[in-house]
This record gives C-alpha cells, sequence and structure tokens, in this order.
C-alpha cells in the first residue's frame, strides 16, 4: 500500500509537468517576425505617430494664417442720398493691420513647424525602443521557460530512476515527500516562468497594435548592437533641439506681442455716380494707433516671462540628458563586465555541473540532494547570465535613443 501511495504522488507530479509541457506548446503556433519587421509594424500601426504627423501638418498650414489682415469691405448705397435725383455711392475698405505683426507671425508659424517635425522624430525613436526592448525581453522570456523547461526535465528524469529503486525500499518515505516537495517547486516556477512569457507578448503585441498571434523569432541570446546616428551629431542633439525650438517659438511670440505697438495701416476708394453723371470719387489711407500703451507692455513682459522660462527649461534638460546619457554609458560597461564574467566562467561551470547531475542519475547508488546542488547551481549560473545579457540590451536600447 505504501509503495502505491508514493507511486501515485509520482504520477501526479509527472501529469502537472506533462500539462504543462502541452500548455507551452501551445506558444509554437505563434507566427515569428523579425525584430525589423516588428519595429515596422509598430511605426505603421502607431495613433501616436499618426497624430503627431498630424501636428506636424498642422503646423505646416499655419503658415498660411500668417497674413489674415481680415474682412475685405464693400458698401453700396443707392437713392436720394445728396439731391433729389436718383444716386448711388459705394465704397472699398481695407484693414491690414500691423505690416511687423505678420513678419513676426510667419516665423513663429514656421518655427513651429520644426518643433512639431523634431517632436514627431522623437517619437519615432521612442516608439522604436520600446519595440525593441519588448521584442528583446519575449526572447529572454522564452530562455528562461526552456531554461525551466529542460530543468524540470532532469527532475523527471530523476524521479523516474529513484521511482524504480523505491520498490526495493532503498528510499524513504521522507525522502520521497521531499522530491515530491521540490517537483511542485519546479512546475511551479516552470508555470510562472510561462505566464511570464505570455504576458511579455500580450505587451509586445500592444505595441504593434495587432492581435494576430505574434511572436519574436527565437534564436541563441547575443548582444543587441546599438544603431548609431548617420551623421555625425552628438548624443541626444534631438532632445537639445526640440526644447531649443521651444524657447525660439516663446522668443517669436515676444516678438508678436511687441508688434502689437505698430499702427494699423487701412486703405480704401470710394465713388459716387449722381443721375447717371459721374461724381465724386478718390482713394483713402488711414492708420490707427495704439494709445492703450500699458494693455501692450503688460502682454510684452508676459511673453519674456514665458521665453525665460522655456530658456530655463532647455538648460535644464540639457544638463538633464548629458547625466542620464553618462550613467547609462556606467550602466552599459558594468553590464558588459557581467555577461562577459558570466559568460566565461558562470557557463562553462554550469555545463561541468550538468555532466556531474548526469553522472549522479546512472550511479547505483544515486544521492538526490547532490543532484539537487548540482541542477541548482548549474541553473543558477544560466539564469545569471542570461539576465546581465537582458540588462545589458535593455540599457543598450535606452542609450539608443540618445543617438
Amino acid at each position: 500500500m505504501k509503495t502505491n501511495r508514493i507511486s501515485s504522488k509520482m504520477l501526479f507530479i509527472f501529469f502537472l509537468a506533462v500539462m504543462a509541457k502541452h500548455s507551452f506548446a501551445q506558444l509554437e503556433f505563434a507566427f515569428e517576425i523579425s525584430l525589423q519587421q516588428a519595429v515596422d509594424s509598430a511605426l505603421a500601426n502607431s495613433h501616436i505617430l499618426k497624430n503627431e504627423l498630424l501636428n506636424v501638418e498642422s503646423a505646416f498650414l499655419q503658415k498660411n494664417r500668417s497674413f489674415d489682415p481680415g474682412p475685405f469691405e464693400l458698401s453700396y448705397q443707392r437713392g436720394n442720398i445728396n439731391s433729389a435725383n436718383v444716386d448711388y455711392y459705394w465704397t472699398i475698405n481695407q484693414n491690414f493691420g500691423p505690416i511687423p505683426l505678420y513678419i513676426a507671425t510667419l516665423q513663429k508659424s514656421r518655427l513651429q513647424y520644426r518643433h512639431q517635425l523634431t517632436a514627431y522624430q522623437i517619437s519615432l525613436k521612442q516608439l522604436t525602443a520600446e519595440v525593441k526592448s519588448a521584442y528583446l525581453f519575449c526572447q529572454y522570456q522564452q530562455s528562461m521557460v526552456e531554461l525551466k523547461e529542460r530543468e524540470l526535465l532532469l527532475y523527471k528524469q530523476m524521479g523516474g530512476i529513484l521511482d524504480n529503486k523505491f520498490t526495493t525500499d532503498s528510499i524513504s518515505p521522507l525522502e520521497w515527500a521531499m522530491i515530491s516537495a521540490r517537483f511542485s517547486e519546479l512546475n511551479t516556477s516552470y508555470l510562472n516562468a510561462r505566464d511570464d512569457l505570455e504576458i511579455a507578448l500580450l505587451k509586445f503585441r500592444s505595441l504593434l497594435m495587432t492581435d494576430l498571434p505574434l511572436k519574436p523569432r527565437h534564436h541563441e541570446p547575443e548582444l543587441y548592437e546599438i544603431v548609431k546616428s548617420p551623421d555625425t551629431l552628438e548624443r541626444g542633439h534631438l532632445i537639445y533641439t526640440f526644447y531649443d525650438m521651444n524657447h525660439q517659438v516663446a522668443k517669436s511670440e515676444e516678438q508678436i506681442a511687441f508688434a502689437q505697438y505698430f499702427p494699423e495701416v487701412c486703405a480704401g476708394y470710394f465713388y459716387q455716380q449722381i443721375d447717371g453723371v459721374k461724381g465724386f470719387d478718390g482713394w483713402q489711407v488711414g492708420i490707427s494707433v495704439p494709445l492703450w500703451i500699458p494693455a501692450r507692455q503688460a502682454t510684452v513682459k508676459q511673453a519674456k516671462l514665458a521665453s525665460e522660462m522655456t530658456l530655463s527649461e532647455y538648460y535644464y534638460q540639457q544638463n538633464k540628458v548629458e547625466t542620464e546619457i553618462e550613467v547609462l554609458l556606467f550602466e552599459l560597461n558594468k553590464c558588459f563586465r557581467n555577461v562577459r564574467l558570466y559568460s566565461d566562467e558562470a557557463l562553462p561551470a554550469a555545463s561541468l555541473y550538468y555532466e556531474a547531475a548526469a553522472s549522479e542519475m546512472v550511479s547505483e547508488e544515486p544521492d538526490f540532494n547532490r543532484f539537487v546542488e548540482l541542477v541548482s547551481k548549474a541553473v543558477e549560473a544560466e539564469e545569471k547570465y542570461l539576465s546581465s545579457l537582458n540588462e545589458y540590451n535593455q540599457t543598450a536600447i535606452q542609450l539608443e535613443i540618445f543617438e
């Protein structure tokens, strides 16, 4: 009865392992895509980028509104206006406003267009980085799942060996209880890793804006190579340009406010005819001078304050970006040293641990505790290598944003 009870436990544990493997096999139905295909799909489907492009187009159209002198006035009168005879009188008037105002407005619209275009380029880089980060993280999670699967398979094989030896009463029920607990722990860890992969895939597909069962192309983990900008500009130049353009737009607002001091120019033409005979006609030109100077002074001062605020923001962001780049460079060096350490030292040691664990399985008196120790060290070494590699890749992608 004791032997049957313990064997039933082992069958239940093996059933969990088989079901976990069957659940993971469902991921094989997903279509694999390359990193470039993932980036292209995200850029084509992104609503954020579409809105940024609409902002660029709107800023471009703003130039057509730079010269807007207001409505054209035309008046016509007919009847006994100046005498008993029937006559008619018509006039044309146009207020052109302050001419310097239109020049300043045109300059502002051009700066706004460049500002929006820079914002679009920054959003493009950020989305590209997000997709690459999610893509490589999915590959990392898939490698972790495969590692847990191999670990579970080793314990499954060891469990089968020990199950056969238990019929000879060479293993105590307490040892079987420890084996059962270890199997449950490994199975839970494996299922959690698989769920982490599913979560990573959901986030990855959300960036691509698609419901298709897509997944990153799986291959051996490797270091990500930063794609450098084709020009020779310094790192962070796009962000510097964005905040510099923001300041330039604020400066143009200051010029627009100052243009309100200039007088408005108006011009017109009138024509009169009395009883079919030409009467008075002529041209008229006039100006309107602003008298409420304090109101315009306040507007100019407010524009200057806004300009100074954007200049302070520019210096703040410049210092922040420079610091962030320096920190990322140091972090990248640290990650690279860790990758080299685990690649040159830990992975070869893991291979030796696996060999020793395999020898323990085929020995006449397998020591389960030693087997657990060897496999745990091997798996820990591989986990550290994969984790350090993922950390390096994520840091490299963050640094690539500033290229």
